[in-house]
C-alpha cells in the first residue's frame, strides 16, 4: 500500500475587511486496509493507505492526497475500509493531534488533542461500500461529522484497531497532516 504525509490547508477569506458567509462543505479521510494483513513486526501497527474526498453532486469525489483547502465551519468525516474477504469489526477509531506552533488549539475541530471514538460512535458496518478517497471497495465504518474552526498546522494520526474473527487484534495506522490557515 502507498502511504505518505500529506497537507490539510484551512482557509477563510476577508473581502473588503468583511468576513463573507461561504457555502458549507464536506470532506473526508478515507483510511483503507485489509484486516487479513499479518504484521512483520507484531508489537508494531500496521499502515494502511489514505485519500482524501469532497461531497460534490451527490455524492462524495476522490481528491487524493493533494493538498485539500478547508474553510471554517466545514464538515469533516473519517471513513475506515477494510477490504479483506473476512473482514474484522473495527472497535476504536483514535484520532491524536499534535499541534506545530502557533497553532490556535490542540485540534482543527475542537480543543482537545485526541478524538476516541469506540461503538456508537462508529457507524454500523456497511459491507460492500465504495472508498472515493482510496478507490477500494470494502466494508466501511464511518465518524463524524466533525466541524473544522481552528486554524494553525497539525500533525495527526489515526489509528484503527480491530477485532478478528479469530480473537486476535490487530492495529493499522498512518500519520496525515493538517494546515488550517487564516489569511
Amino acid at each position: 500500500m502507498f502511504c505518505s504525509n500529506r497537507f490539510v490547508h484551512l482557509t477563510h477569506k476577508f473581502l473588503g475587511g468583511d468576513l463573507k458567509p461561504q457555502a458549507k462543505q464536506s470532506y473526508a479521510i478515507d483510511v483503507s486496509f485489509d484486516s487479513g494483513t499479518t504484521s512483520a513486526l507484531p508489537n508494531e501497527p500496521i499502515a494502511i493507505a489514505y485519500g482524501f474526498a469532497k461531497w460534490e453532486g451527490g455524492s462524495f469525489k476522490g481528491k487524493g492526497q493533494n493538498l485539500l483547502k478547508l474553510k471554517q465551519g466545514d464538515d469533516f468525516y473519517v471513513n475506515v475500509f477494510d477490504t479483506a474477504l473476512n473482514p474484522g469489526q473495527v472497535t476504536e477509531i483514535l484520532v491524536s493531534f499534535e499541534p506545530f506552533p502557533h497553532a490556535k488549539a490542540n485540534s482543527p475541530f475542537s480543543d482537545s488533542a485526541e478524538m476516541r471514538l469506540k461503538g456508537t460512535n462508529i457507524s454500523t458496518a456497511l459491507s460492500d461500500a465504495a472508498s472515493a478517497g482510496c478507490n477500494v471497495i470494502g466494508t466501511r465504518w464511518t465518524t463524524g461529522a466533525f466541524k473544522v474552526q481552528n486554524p494553525g498546522r497539525y500533525k495527526f494520526t489515526i489509528t484503527v484497531t480491530v477485532n478478528m474473527p479469530d480473537g486476535s487484534t490487530r492495529i493499522f495506522q498512518v500519520d496525515p497532516e493538517v494546515d488550517v490557515m487564516a489569511e
